[in-house]
């Protein structure tokens, strides 16, 4: 059998499979966004299996960023969620509307907090700009401060995507994953 032959065959197989993940995923937003107005903020994000984290666990980074989108919409006091949006958009290479969440997600900051959340988000909006040195002047406000805990994870991503500055956001995540 020739080597042509053999992917031909294997083919529909992909396809079927493909499509079950898209009919999962569907099926998944579906459960997710019927109670999307009573369910709560922390029950939507910080549970897991829960909202949007059960999109993303299943890959279904579309419907993820689609049910998020759909929250913000019916609840004030949710700009949290800009965070995991935009990394959701920079997940599917959507450059664009991912630096414009990130910047969404900036919080009012006491000056004299060790921990820099909107250094972390303005520094991946700069990176989904394509612009290294904005880049480099917020991840270096981390670095100034790593001994806050939040700081130190959140310059565990940053720096990885320091040291892989041109590549995607998914393929920088396959390396820390690789990491592990």
């Amino acid at each position: 059998m020739s080597i042509m032959l053999k992917y031909l065959i294997a083919l529909p197989v992909i396809v079927i499979a493909l499509r079950v993940s898209a009919s999962d995923c569907a099926t998944i937003y579906s459960a997710e966004h019927a109670d999307i107005a009573g369910v709560t903020l922390e029950k939507f994000d910080q549970t897991e299996g829960s909202g949007w984290r059960r999109l993303a666990d299943a890959n279904c980074f579309s419907e993820a960023e689609s049910l998020i989108s759909d929250y913000l919409q019916t609840h004030s006091g949710a700009s949290g969620l800009y965070t995991h949006l935009g990394q959701l958009q920079l997940r599917q290479n959507k450059l664009k509307d991912a630096a414009v969440s990130l910047k969404k997600a900036q919080r009012k900051e006491d000056p004299s907090s060790e921990f820099k959340f909107n250094s972390f988000v303005l520094a991946l909006a700069a990176y989904a700009e394509g612009n290294r040195g904005d880049f480099e002047m917020y991840r270096e406000n981390l670095v100034l401060h790593r001994e806050n805990y939040g700081n130190k994870m959140n310059l565990h991503l940053l720096d990885a995507v320091y040291e892989n500055f041109d590549k995607r956001y998914m393929d920088i995540l396959e390396i820390l994953k690789k990491e592990k």
